[in-house]
């Protein structure tokens, strides 16, 4: 930044300013994920996966009834991005006479960066098992930790082994059934430093009293989705997995994905493609006029969303039939092949105005190609495959899950297609009476639970595929900051005008304006890593000074009277710095400041508690990708010593982008 001044009794203060941008050595490139919320149970070690060994150890409040079985249980395996390819079994033998739990596994996730895991925070757990006999009477347990390599366990999130089942029994003797657990809400944030893991004991209670030889077997790294909103139903092959309901921040990014949650922004926002603005299925829509907007395509991202949305739907018509509500996108996705044989399922909150409506939700997953358009379908069951039950209560959030049957041949996916999903209602009711449908998506509840239509305070509605999809990667991708015009173009000599103050024997405070219409601050991102830091600093460093016609003052003394303090120099001053005053737009097409916050407001203090740089924004995880952004408003002001000789003075300042 550099300020000037000029005049004979007349104190004009001009900020200029020049910007450097500072990137990470190794820059994500674009459409790398740097999150995570659902983990896959694999067969590899942790060691082999992570580098970390992991525990030895079972950390629950209960007692482990069988501590020789399985044997190997003491090695860590791991729980990755994603799912396997072939299911393996872990099996347990019990002949006590005391019922009990059996420690059967524990997993790690991927390495964490540093963060907070905030209050509220639910975890979930689903896998196939089995039990030898009926009168075993087996059931999941599970305890959910935090561990940090080197220290060893830190904390509970969850520990449900002594008293929380997940579902029923198998309910048949030899038989792989699907069972799931959703915890309790954690209680408090909890502190996650850079490295550490989540760990998740998978143990089986046993609540007999019989000496007989049972087994209880662990089913994981399969290729079939567990849960189907059935308490208990046959799996082939158990694709096991577990969740967190917050976005977790990995340490290193990855760049494919199977899990995408229904957002509420726009596609155009999140990825900058207009998306389908019609609908592709075999089956017609009921009611073209309702609900409003559903010509706009909107977005499934790889982060869920933090307050619940919904869209209604009313439909008056005589004639039974299937409403369309509104289509998602995917991220845009890397050329491959999506083998035959892949499924996928829907989870979403739904209501009905009247149990008389008979309403319930059917899909249709296609594949897009923006420029193109509809390409082909994976799975459209707007016809006749049903996701569940109806609700059974009017005015009432309830789940309901679709797996689609596999698809029957393979698909060449080619780079920056996006797999395209239209939520249907299906009204099964032949009255003229009003009845509404609405739709619940961006929210913080797990939807699927194990049953086939339960109660959800906020639908955390998403879409996901058995198999593994690579991400979009485009060549290069680039973080910078810039000073623009109106029309968007760079300004080579940027400057802040302060207002004109009179000479004073008394000290005086000067105002200004960064970022104006004429000179915006814009942050543009498109390397696939949404978080970033916008600051400001002096180019001169701690010791830099306001100079001009011979005669010098400072921006940094901790006095706010104008007077010098006990830094080296022997001159007063201090500039503040208010972001909060400014205000963030995003630049079409993008249309959205999710996750960006102003800094707040602050002085540059060169001693007692030492202020160099200002933060102006911060982005978070939950930011847009592919954006950019404007910011405009920040207001500054500095105080003058008494006593200030007239004249023009300048300062140079830098904006950093890391």
């Amino acid at each position: 930044m550099s300020f000037k001044k000029s005049l004979s009794r007349i104190l004009i203060f001009t900020l200029l300013f020049t910007w450097s941008v500072f990137l990470a050595t190794e820059p994500v490139q674009a459409d790398a994920r740097t999150d995570s919320t659902v983990w896959y149970l694999r067969d590899q070690t942790a060691s082999s996966q992570f580098g970390t060994t992991g525990p030895t150890a079972e950390f629950s409040l209960a007692t482990d009834l069988v501590s020789g079985s399985p044997a190997g249980k003491s090695t860590a395996y791991a729980m990755t991005n994603d799912p396997g390819s072939s299911q393996a079994s872990v099996v347990a033998t019990e002949t006590s006479l005391t019922a009990g739990n059996i420690w059967m596994r524990t997993y790690l996730s991927p390495e964490l960066a540093a963060q907070t895991l905030s209050s509220g925070t639910t975890f979930r757990f689903e896998a196939g098992l089995a039990e030898s006999a009926t009168a075993a009477n087996m059931i999941y347990r599970g305890h959910v930790f935090l561990w940090r390599e080197g220290t060893g366990y830190v904390s509970s999130f969850f520990d449900g082994v002594a008293a929380t089942a997940c579902g029923v029994e198998p309910g048949a003797a030899n038989s792989n059934r699907s069972q799931v657990c959703i915890t309790t809400a954690t209680l408090t944030d909890v502190t996650i430093e850079d490295g550490d893991q989540i760990g998740l004991e998978v143990w089986v209670n046993a609540n007999n009293t019989a000496s007989t030889s049972y087994t209880a077997t662990h089913y994981l790294n399969g290729t079939n989705f567990v849960g189907n909103g059935a308490a208990s139903h046959v799996i082939t092959s158990s694709m096991s997995t577990f969740s967190v309901s917050k976005n977790l921040v990995l340490q290193s990014s990855s760049t494919d994905s199977t899990v995408w949650y229904l957002r509420d922004q726009t596609a155009s926002s999140e990825f900058s493609t207009t998306g389908p603005t019609a609908e592709f299925s075999s089956s017609s829509d009921l009611v073209s006029g309702s609900p409003a907007g559903k010509s706009t395509a909107y977005a499934m991202t790889d982060d869920p969303g933090n307050a619940q949305v919904s869209v209604a739907a009313t439909e008056t018509t005589r004639s039974a039939g299937s409403v369309w509500l509104r289509s998602y996108v995917s991220p845009k996705l890397a050329a491959q092949t999506l083998a035959t044989g892949s499924t996928f399922r829907f989870e979403s909150g739904l209501a009905e105005s009247n149990t008389g409506a008979n309403m319930i939700y059917r899909v249709h997953v296609f594949l897009w190609r923006e420029g193109t358009g509809y390409v082909s379908s994976f799975f459209d069951g707007v016809a006749a495959t049903a996701c569940g039950v109806e609700p059974g209560a009017a005015n009432s959030n309830r789940s309901q899950v679709c797996i689609t049957t596999a698809t029957g041949a393979d698909v060449d996916i080619q780079a920056g297609d996006q797999v395209g999903l239209e939520v249907w209602v299906n009204a099964n009711n032949t009255a003229s009476t009003s009845y509404t449908a609405t739709h619940y998506l961006n929210g913080t509840d797990f939807v699927e639970n194990g049953a086939a239509s339960h109660v959800i305070t906020s639908s955390q509605s998403k879409l996901s595929v058995s198999r593994n999809l690579d991400l979009y990667v485009p060549a290069g991708g680039s973080l910078s900051v810039d000073m623009v015009d109106g029309n968007g173009a760079s300004v080579s000599s940027p400057q802040v005008t302060f207002s004109q103050l009179n000479f004073s024997f008394s000290s005086q405070t000067a105002t200004g304006t960064l970022g104006v219409s004429s000179e915006k601050i814009r942050v543009s991102n498109t390397t696939g890593t949404p978080a970033w830091t916008l600051s400001m600093a002096s180019g001169s460093g701690s010791t830099g000074l306001w100079t001009g016609s011979g005669q010098s003052y400072d921006y940094n003394d901790s006095n706010s009277d104008g007077t010098d303090d006990a830094d080296a120099d022997s001159y007063g001053g201090q500039l503040t710095v208010d972001p909060n005053a400014g205000t963030l737009t995003a630049v079409s097409p993008c249309g959205s400041t999710t996750g960006l916050s102003k800094g707040s407001s602050a002085s540059f203090k060169e001693i007692a508690t030492a202020v160099n740089s200002i933060t102006l924004v911060t982005a978070d995880n939950s930011a847009s990708g592919n954006c950019s952004w404007d910011f405009t408003g920040v207001s500054l002001s500095q105080v003058i010593p008494p006593g200030q000789s007239s004249g023009t003075y300048s300062l140079i300042f830098t904006l950093s982008l890391l």
